[in-house]
Order: C-alpha cells, then structure tokens, then sequence
C-alpha cells in the first residue's frame, strides 16, 4: 500500500526549525511491504525552511509575530491531496499537533504549547478527501486499518456529493428508505445523536442494535447504545455494522469501512454536508451500479463502491 508521511518523520530536514523528527513506526511500515511517499504540504506551499513557526486558530494560520501564512498553508494541503491521488494513498500518516498536519488535537495559536481540538490545514483537506489520516500517535488504530475495514457505510448523495443541509437529506425516495431497510435490518447501525434526532419520535432504529457515537455525557436515549469516542465504538461494534450518518460520524469511521452504498441523485441539492467524492479519493473503486431509477422525474441509481 501507498502511505502519504509527513516527510519530518522519515527524519528529512523539512521541520519549521531546520530538522527532522524520525519516527521508528516508518521503518516497520517499510519492512511490512508498503511504500511511504514523503510529504510536506509547508513546502509544497512554498514556505522556506526553516520558517517562523506558525499556529491555527479557526480558518487562519499566523506566525508568532503576527504574518499571516493562510495561503502558502493552503495552498500545501491541496498539493498534498494531489500527490495522495496521484500515487493513490488511501492513507496518510502525520505529524501530531502541527498546523499543518495536526488531526483532532492542534497547537492553539497563543505559542505557549497550549492545545485545542481541530485539525490542520492538510489533515483536514486529505480527510475531506476520503483519506485515513492518522498521527505518529496513533499506532494501533493505524494497524487495524491496515489489515482491513469491516464496516459497511451507506449514504444518499446527490450529484456533487451533498449528503445533505440542515441535519436533513436531499430528498426521500421510497424506494431508496425500503433499501436501506433490507440492507440494514438484523444488523448493527452505527450514527451520531443529531441523526437519531431525524428519525421517527427520536426513537432507535427496530430490528437493528443503534450504536450511537455521542460526546454528550448526558446522552442517553432509550433503546441504544452510547460510544464516547471510536476506541470504544470500535471494540463493541461487530464487522457486518453499517455507518448511516451523519457527515461527522462518516469522517471519522470511513477508514474502517470497506464498502459504501450510494445512492446517487441525478441533481445538486443544497447542501451544507459533503461526502468524500469516492470516485477520486484514493484506495476505492467503483464495484456496482445499478440504474438508472426514476422518482417524480428525479434520476437515481445504485452505486456499490469498495476498497482497492
């Protein structure tokens, strides 16, 4: 497999300081067979090194003494989508809590070693991207999607993958609702609390057990199951489980799925929630397609897609 890595942690000298930041896991990467493709979106961008160091706060990244480096930030994390589709990296490996790289935990912009919750630049443009982002920190999860997702996800998207606006889909098309019904029947839902909110009443999905991936301590519905965070998620949910939403709950589970059902709407909707566009993310392929369907003059069809 092809393995986008922040190129500091193959110890090259690209770090804001002039350095590298060697990361043993690289090497057992290597001896188990997969390519690493060093990366390093600064660079990419046109940032010299070293450089000022630099911090996130919201959509803006600035240097210690105020320059506003957005651009060149952006501009890496685009070229470093581009290399992962070029050389199809389903994954990337990144360097922890940088601005650029940093996924889920980033320096918070006062450069006193504070930390925040979000993500960098790149990370955050390769996960948009539909590709598993990981930081050296995170070995075991790494691991377990290296030997392969078991999850199924199952979306409706319209013609520029819009999942939908709002907390509600594009539209509802019976025949599209008895599907995901027999598709997902006797078998383990997994979504997030403001798509169970969608749902009838508020109430779990019948004949399936509802897993819900919540950070809310006081979420407690009745009828299903509340994860705190995708460790726990993980260790409880059984492989034929489907990912059903929303946009977030997707983000952060599609690593560890290997199919996606789509059903694809003839049309752009509005939308305010996107879905990886699976025909350009790296590491998936079309494997089915079924249609074309009609609905009140709306256009469909069936699109089954897997793991390279």
């Amino acid at each position: 497999m092809n393995i986008l890595i922040s190129a500091c942690l193959l110890g090259l000298p690209c770090r804001y300081d002039g350095g590298g930041k060697l990361w043993p896991g690289a090497a057992a990467l290597t001896a188990a067979g997969h390519h690493l493709v060093p990366v390093c979106p600064e660079q990419l961008g046109g940032l010299p090194t070293p450089r000022p160091p630099a911090e996130r706060v919201g959509d803006r990244i600035c240097t210690r003494e105020g320059a506003d480096v957005t651009e060149p930030y952006f501009r890496g994390a685009e070229a470093a989508v581009a290399l992962a589709r070029l050389l199809d990296c389903p994954c990337a490996v990144l360097k922890a809590r940088s601005p650029s790289c940093g996924k889920g935990v980033i320096y918070d912009g006062s450069f006193t070693g504070t930390l925040t919750s979000g993500d960098g630049a790149a990370a955050a443009a390769l996960k948009a991207a539909g590709v598993a982002v990981f930081t050296e920190e995170e070995g075991p999860a790494l691991d377990a999607f290296l030997r392969g997702g078991h999850w199924k996800a199952i979306v409706a998207a319209d013609a520029q993958w819009g999942i939908g606006k709002g907390g509600e889909q594009p539209c509802y098309i019976p025949a599209d609702l008895k599907r995901f019904k027999a598709l997902t029947t006797g078998h383990a839902v997994i979504l997030g609390r403001k798509t169970l909110a969608t749902f009838p009443g508020g109430r779990p999905l019948p004949g399936r057990r509802n897993l819900i991936l919540s950070r809310d301590p006081s979420f407690s519905p009745v009828g299903a199951e509340v994860f705190r965070d995708v460790a726990s998620l993980r260790a409880a949910a059984p492989e034929d489980a489907f990912v059903i939403g929303g946009g977030s709950v997707y983000e952060q589970l599609l690593p560890w799925c290997d199919t996606v059902y789509v059903t694809r709407l003839g049309r752009a909707f509005p939308a305010d929630t996107i879905f990886p566009d699976l025909d350009a993310a790296p590491g998936w392929r079309l494997a089915e397609q079924k249609g074309p369907y009609e609905h009140q003059g709306l256009p469909f069809r069936y699109d089954t897609y897997r793991r390279a």
